[in-house]
């Protein structure tokens, strides 16, 4: 990677953490790439080496396939087969896992964050 990441401000934010041009409908990061390197390989997605889906720096770009997007992604958020541990560092064991859809999630996570979530409605309800 070169150089620092590049969010565009002016587009539409989506949950999924993409921006899209107001005027088009495209995501920045495709349109960038496009202007600065041409087309994407027929077949490829552009995977964010630097894991930010804000940014549309092309140097932080990198066309691959959808097998290795997914599989890169999964093990970003600590989901890859071959840790031990979830991304926050808690070792996936007997009792701290369960299974949805061939993934693995730490259920110290999804505590943690069900608690994060209920007080957060807490104290909207009582400000």
């Amino acid at each position: 990677m070169f150089g620092p990441c590049i969010e565009y401000s002016g587009g539409r934010f989506f949950s999924n953490g993409y921006i899209r041009l107001a005027s088009t409908g495209r995501r920045t990061h495709r349109v960038a790439w496009e202007l600065c390197r041409g087309p994407i390989p027929e077949g490829m997605q552009l995977d964010h080496l630097c894991r930010n889906r804000r940014c549309m720096n092309p140097n932080h770009l990198e066309p691959v396939t959808q097998a290795e997007n997914i599989k890169r992604s999964l093990a970003a958020r600590g989901f890859c087969v071959l840790e031990n541990h979830c991304g926050h560092g808690h070792e996936f064991t007997a009792e701290n896992t369960y299974m949805c859809r061939g993934i693995r999630y730490c259920k110290k996570c999804g505590s943690d964050r069900v608690k994060r979530n209920y007080a957060k409605k807490r104290a909207q309800v009582s400000a």
